[in-house]
């Protein structure tokens, strides 16, 4: 089988550049960098590609994995506990993964966004994955009639292979 590689940019998404999600080991925090490299000038090329692997397909709902084949894609954005808005997601096993509805997102001027919302019914809101000052990549809590520019989005840029 083969699984596509994509570099997921955090919304704002215009212009060149963006901080990317990137991944610092198992049961760490998943935070936004630079592409390619950190402050401290370590290559984060690998720690950025992403697979998204089927959930649920009939639903749009995916796991969002680091790439890597070598592991069987058994890495991905999941949580310590349970989903809880505003606390930092982690790269985790399967079993604590969350499953996320991969939405497209109408941006003008920007193409392949989408809106990644985890698998759950909550009265009143909706929640997307987004980011927080810090960097990590969290998830947020919105109303159901938010405004569109609230709305956290990421890129999709498909890595080719060479």
């Amino acid at each position: 089988m083969s699984v596509a590689k994509y570099r997921m940019r955090a919304s704002p998404a215009a212009g060149v550049g963006g901080m990317y999600a990137t991944s610092h080991g198992e049961n760490k925090p998943v935070t936004t960098a630079a592409l390619g490299l950190n402050i401290q000038g370590d290559v984060l090329q690998e720690s950025q590609l992403w697979a998204t692997l089927p959930g649920d397909i009939t639903m749009d709902k995916y796991r969002v994995c680091l790439y890597d084949p070598s592991t069987n894609f058994s890495l991905g954005l999941g949580v310590p506990e349970k989903l809880v808005p505003g606390e930092p997601m982690i790269l985790t096993t399967e079993e604590h993964q969350v499953v996320w509805y991969l939405q497209p997102f109408d941006v003008p001027g920007v193409g392949k966004a989408y809106t990644l919302r985890p698998d759950v019914e909550v009265m009143g809101a909706k929640w997307f994955a987004g980011t927080n000052r810090d960097g990590q990549i969290v998830v947020k809590a919105l109303l159901l009639n938010a405004p569109k520019e609230d709305i956290p989005y990421w890129v999709l840029e498909r890595e080719n292979d060479a």
